[in-house]
C-alpha cells in the first residue's frame, strides 16, 4: 500500500507542481503589473468565488468514492446520474454566487463595481469546476491520478498563457487587466474540465443530465461531510472577507499574496490522503492494519510539514517582487508556523469519514467557524492581516484537539 500511495501521491504533486509553478508565475505578473492595490481587489475576488469553489465538492466525491470502494465497473455505471448531480449543483452555486455579490456591494463599499463585476465574470468557473470533480471521482476510483494531473496542467497552462498575453497588451495597474485576469480563470476551468471529460471516455447524452438516480442517496449521505467543508470554508476565508470591511486593498493585496503561497504548502497532505483514501477504504474500520496505516500517515506528513516550514522560513524575503508586497514575508512566516496543524488535521478527518462519524465532525467544525469569526471580528480592525494569520493556525489547532478529543472518548465508549 506504502508504494502504491507514494506512487499516486507523486503523480498529483507532479502535477501539482507544475500547475502551482504557473500559478506562482501569475501571481508574480499579477502583482507586478497590478500593484498591491489592484491585486489586493482581485484577491477580494477570488476570496468571495473560493468560498462557492470548495463547496462545489460538497464532500460528494468522498461517498461516491466510499460506496464504490475500488469496483470501476460499479463507478462507471453511476457516473452519468453522478455528472447530473454535479451539474445542477454547479448551477445553483452559481446563481448564488452572482445574488450574494450584488448584495454584498451594497453593504459595502469594499466590494467595488469592479470586483462585482469580475466576480460575475467568474461565477461560471463553478459549473466547470463541478463537472471536473464528477470526472475526477471516477479517476480517483479508478487510481488513475495521472489523468487528473494532465487535465489540471492543460487548464493552467492556457490560462496562464492568456493572462501572460494579457499582461503585455494591457495597460498595468487598470482595472481591465483585473478583468482579463478574471476571464483567464473561466477559460482554465473550462478547458480542464473539457479534458477531463475526454479522458473519461464517457458518452455524454441528454439522458445524462435527467438522471437523478442515487441523488438523494449521495446528498443525504454527504450532507455532514459538505456542511463541515462549509464550516471549514467560512473561517478559512472569512478573514479576506472581513479585512475587506476594515482595511484598504493594499493590506488585503499584501496578505493575498503571501496567503498563495501557504495554500501550495498546505495542498500537500490533500494530495496524499486523495491518494491514500480509496485503499484505506478498502479497510475494515477495526482492523489492525488500518490502524498501522494511518501511524505510518501522520509520522510520514509531520516530517513532510517540519520540512514545508524550514524552508518557507528561510525562503520567504524571496518572494518581494515589489515594494509594496514587503509586508508578505511576516504573513507568509506567520502562516507557515501553524501549517503543521493543517498537515496532521488532514488524515484526521478522513479517519473521521472512514469511521462513518461524519456529523461529529461537522459539530466541531462548527465550532471552529463560530471562535474563527469571533476572533478575526475582535481583532481584524486592531491588528489587520498578522491578526487573520495567527487565528488561522490557532483555529485549526482547535480542530486538531478537539478531533482528537472526540475520537479518544468515542472509542472507549465503544471498547
Amino acid at each position: 500500500m506504502l508504494r502504491t500511495l507514494v506512487k499516486h501521491t507523486t503523480t498529483q504533486f507532479s502535477g501539482r507542481f507544475v500547475t502551482a509553478l504557473l500559478s506562482f508565475l501569475t501571481t508574480f505578473i499579477l502583482a507586478r503589473f497590478l500593484g498591491a492595490h489592484y491585486y489586493g481587489e482581485y484577491t477580494k475576488v477570488l476570496s468571495y468565488i473560493m468560498f462557492f469553489y470548495i463547496l462545489t465538492d460538497f464532500g460528494l466525491n468522498a461517498i461516491f468514492v466510499r460506496e464504490t470502494r475500488g469496483a470501476v465497473v460499479l463507478a462507471r455505471q453511476k457516473l452519468p446520474a453522478f455528472i447530473s448531480l454535479r451539474l445542477v449543483w454547479g448551477t445553483f452555486l452559481t446563481l448564488l454566487a452572482v445574488f450574494g455579490i450584488w448584495v454584498l456591494s451594497f453593504l459595502s463599499s469594499g466590494f467595488s463595481p469592479l470586483v462585482r463585476t469580475t466576480t460575475i465574470l467568474i461565477t461560471p468557473a463553478l459549473l466547470w469546476y463541478s463537472l471536473y470533480l464528477a470526472a475526477q471521482a471516477l479517476f480517483q476510483v479508478e487510481l488513475r491520478f495521472v489523468r487528473s494531473a494532465v487535465a489540471l496542467v492543460v487548464g493552467s497552462v492556457v490560462s496562464f498563457g492568456f493572462i501572460l498575453v494579457a499582461s503585455q497588451v494591457v495597460v498595468p495597474e487598470s482595472e481591465k487587466l483585473v478583468l482579463f485576469s478574471g476571464l483567464a480563470f473561466v477559460i482554465g476551468a473550462a478547458v480542464t474540465t473539457l479534458v477531463a471529460g475526454f479522458f473519461t471516455n464517457i458518452r455524454v447524452s441528454l439522458s445524462t443530465f435527467t438522471t437523478h438516480k442515487n441523488w438523494r442517496v449521495w446528498f443525504t449521505a454527504a450532507a455532514p461531510l459538505g456542511f463541515m467543508l462549509f464550516f471549514n470554508l467560512i473561517y478559512f476565508r472569512i478573514d479576506t472577507l472581513l479585512l475587506t470591511f476594515w482595511r484598504p486593498s493594499s493590506e488585503i493585496g499584501a496578505y493575498g499574496y503571501a496567503y498563495k503561497f501557504f495554500e501550495f504548502a498546505i495542498a500537500i497532505p490533500t494530495f496524499a490522503m486523495n491518494s491514500a483514501f480509496p485503499l484505506l477504504s478498502k479497510l475494515d474500520v477495526n482492523s489492525p492494519a488500518l490502524r498501522q496505516a494511518f501511524i505510518k500517515l501522520f509520522a510520514g506528513l509531520t516530517i513532510a510539514a517540519v520540512l514545508v516550514v524550514g524552508i518557507g522560513w528561510v525562503g520567504a524575503p524571496l518572494i518581494v517582487i515589489r515594494p509594496d508586497f514587503s509586508d508578505s514575508v511576516a504573513y507568509v512566516r506567520t502562516l507557515l508556523v501553524g501549517a503543521p496543524v493543517f498537515f496532521l488535521t488532514s488524515p484526521l478527518m478522513w479517519l473521521f469519514i472512514l469511521l462513518n462519524k461524519q456529523r461529529l465532525l461537522m459539530v466541531l467544525y462548527l465550532l471552529a467557524m463560530g471562535l474563527n469569526i469571533g476572533a478575526n471580528y475582535l481583532w481584524i480592525p486592531i491588528y489587520g492581516a498578522t491578526a487573520s494569520a495567527i487565528i488561522t493556525g490557532l483555529t485549526e489547532l482547535f480542530v486538531l484537539v478537539g478531533g482528537v478529543v472526540i475520537l479518544v472518548v468515542n472509542w472507549r465508549r465503544t471498547a
